[in-house]
């Protein structure tokens, strides 16, 4: 009996972190951000990005990254998979492929 509270208990713990991960994720995109806002503020030409990207797959993922406006490039970037993000990026996303965050 114990131990089936035990692995209830497990099993809810590991539910309430699976639901933590996907509500904490737009708080993983600014921590990400600020990490690197020295180099946004130091340069114009610079901005923080997500784009969503439609794989071959036919499945969506966001790119993450810092995108040089001059350079047409990323200076530094991460792909994440949709199923990662939560609403907020979703809603960032639901009439532009491209979100800029300030």
């Amino acid at each position: 009996m114990i131990e089936a509270l035990i692995l209830a208990a497990i099993i809810g713990l590991a539910t309430a972190a699976a639901v933590q991960i996907a509500i904490l994720t737009i708080g993983f995109l600014i921590d990400w951000f600020r990490d690197r806002a020295a180099e946004v503020n130091s340069d114009p030409d610079k901005v923080a990005v997500t784009v969503a990207d439609a794989l071959d797959s036919g499945n969506v993922s966001y790119i993450q990254g810092i995108f040089d406006t001059e350079q047409k490039t990323f200076t530094e970037a991460r792909r994440i998979k949709a199923k990662d993000v939560d609403s907020d990026v979703r809603r960032a996303h639901s009439r532009h492929k491209v979100a800029i965050w300030e």
